[in-house]
């Protein structure tokens, strides 16, 4: 088996960046190769730590947020267990978001702090028939 291509660059060029976010607010967010595929590491075991209804081989783990370096995580993390990465449009309705969510075949959905609410709300009312963990990203820990 080829090694993963994150982990080759991180070896080969550990402090070269990999990942530039320019945010809104001015803030600057910069990722060396050795921090992403130490970020991308830790959330795979979290992935695999799941067990049944987690992530490994061909699971589906849903994300959902704007462009940033926790999707670029979430991205080699998932490739990383073997598990396939799939997109949820942030801009959908709550009607439109719980369809996809439940025909993504997902079990686990990693979602930006700004969307739990919707995540939420949809397992509040027992709308999601298949995710069994939310992983908030990129902020404060919901209540």
């Amino acid at each position: 088996m080829p090694d993963d291509i994150l982990s080759t660059y991180a070896q080969a060029q550990p402090d070269k960046p990999a990942v530039i976010e320019d945010r809104p607010d001015g803030t600057i967010v910069r990722w060396t190769y050795a921090e992403l595929e130490e970020r991308s590491n830790r959330l795979a075991n979290l992935l695999l730590s799941l067990g049944a209804g987690g992530a490994g081989p061909d699971a589906k783990v849903l994300w959902c947020g704007p462009n940033s370096p926790e999707v670029v995580a979430v991205l080699n993390a998932a490739r990383k267990t073997g598990a396939i990465a799939v997109p949820l449009n942030y801009r959908l309705s709550a009607d439109e978001a719980r369809y996809v969510i439940n025909h993504s075949d997902a079990e686990v959905a990693y979602v930006d702090h700004e969307y739990v609410p919707l995540f939420a709300a949809l397992l509040d009312r027992g709308e999601l028939e298949k995710v069994r963990h939310i992983i908030a990203a990129g902020g404060p820990a919901p209540a």
